[in-house]
């Protein structure tokens, strides 16, 4: 829902209640009339039996905190001293929702889910077409989270998607959604994934078209140590805008690299700061700058071991003046908003010091745990500003359909100038 302004949210959101509250009184005021009510909370219980685990519905002995107010506290605290998109603070998000009795996880899956074993059963009895119902908390990294109440029968997964943002030292719920999941699966990985279209009409005439929902939430753990690999060599990378894990190369042939991507990538992990060469106000008009050759060489050699001849052959290195020839992603180079996110999932220490990872590419948005799957050997460093050094990449298996490739290239020279008017900076 973040897709569409805010004013939009708040008036589809009230017109969401509005209709909620007029069928909520009209179903209260049929249920009054036929003399038959229904307990208003329901939760799963695991009954043991010789034959087979039954789940029955049993009501709550006591009513649980409103989802508002479960880590409104912990919410202040942390927007008090800015520290809400801390990864510390999201785990405690995470663990107070569930010692207050909901399954809980983080949006990018970097801790691990609490109550796992309650979203495990539903995911069985789903699987098995019968009825089972759970709300589950997804807690976002910029000061909010999803609640979604799922109810599944016959093996269709319906959906109500609540968003709840902390804002004015109050957790507000900001929209609501319903939909039908499109496709929903348990993954081999652990993954609860589902996708849908969402349900208002007032949303397609916004955007003249279908607004696609989906989730991709981590059940299984992971292993601490590979959550720290994962912090320490994947995401400081990723896979947007750069190709370092998505072809095979290694020491003695860096391949298809593009090393403007990858100095794009590990400048700012070096200065902590944006990086300088930035496009012109107007996205098809590119600039070009020289950079120079000590200041580039130096970013790219301190996480890659190319020597300096190779790494002037593979870009456009200017003699005349010692610079790199530079230009900056434009418009015609731009990627889809929706990319994959990197996992580590296993690691193997090397005789030679390094490290090899094994690492899924997770992407939500096609209900994959295993977009890609590849290798990457690392050699730690310490006491430098990298803390990688990247040894290799190898492929073991992809997606195999080409538009559910995310990666746009950058373009060649030649390209550049068939598209844009240069300026030479």
């Amino acid at each position: 829902m973040g897709r569409i302004m805010q004013t939009e949210q708040k008036r589809f959101a009230e017109h969401r209640r509005f209709l909620i509250c007029m069928v909520t009184l009209c179903i209260s005021l049929a249920f009054v009339a036929q003399g038959c009510g229904k307990p208003s909370r329901e939760t799963w219980q695991d009954v043991d039996t010789e034959a087979e685990t039954v789940i029955v519905l049993e009501e709550d002995e006591e009513p649980k905190i409103r989802m508002e107010d479960v880590c409104l506290e912990l919410y202040r605290e942390a927007g008090r001293s800015g520290r809400l998109g801390e990864k510390e603070t999201i785990a405690h998000i995470v663990k107070q929702f569930g010692e207050n009795g909901y399954p809980a996880v983080d949006q990018k899956n970097r801790v691990d889910m609490v109550r796992a074993s309650e979203v495990k059963r539903f995911c069985r009895r789903a699987t098995d077409q019968q009825e089972a119902q759970i709300e589950i908390v997804e807690v976002d990294w910029n000061g909010g989270f999803v609640e979604y109440e799922l109810q599944a029968a016959e093996g269709n997964l319906d959906v109500t998607r609540n968003y709840y943002h902390y804002e004015d030292e109050m957790m507000r719920k900001k929209t609501e959604e319903h939909f039908t999941a499109d496709s929903w699966s348990y993954t081999e990985d652990g993954y609860l994934m589902f996708s849908g279209t969402g349900a208002l009409d007032e949303m397609y005439v916004m955007t003249l078209s279908d607004v696609k929902e989906y989730a991709a939430l981590r059940v299984e753990p992971l292993d601490e140590a590979c959550r720290e690999w994962n912090e320490k060599a994947l995401l400081p990378v990723g896979y947007e805008c750069n190709n370092l894990f998505l072809t095979d190369w290694d020491e003695t042939d860096f391949g298809e690299l593009d090393f403007y991507d990858l100095f794009d990538v590990f400048y700012p992990q070096i200065y902590h700061r944006k990086i300088p060469w930035q496009s012109g106000k107007n996205a098809g008009n590119s600039t070009v700058y020289g950079i120079p050759s000590k200041e580039f060489e130096s970013v790219i050699q301190e996480f890659l071991n190319v020597k300096t001849d190779i790494l002037r052959k593979k870009t456009i290195y200017r003699e005349k003046d010692d610079t790199y020839e530079y230009y900056p992603r434009g418009f015609y180079e731009s990627e889809y908003p929706e990319h994959p996110y990197p996992e580590v999932t296993a690691f193997q220490e090397n005789d030679d010091g390094t490290v090899t990872l094994t690492v899924h590419a997770v992407f939500p948005y096609l209900g994959s745990s295993r977009a890609l799957v590849h290798e990457v050997t690392v050699r730690p460093m310490e006491n430098a500003a990298a803390a990688v050094r990247y040894v290799s990449n190898k492929i073991i298996s992809s997606l195999d359909d080409p538009d559910d490739n995310w990666y746009v290239p950058r373009l060649s020279r030649e390209e550049r100038s068939l598209l844009y008017e240069e300026n030479t900076d």
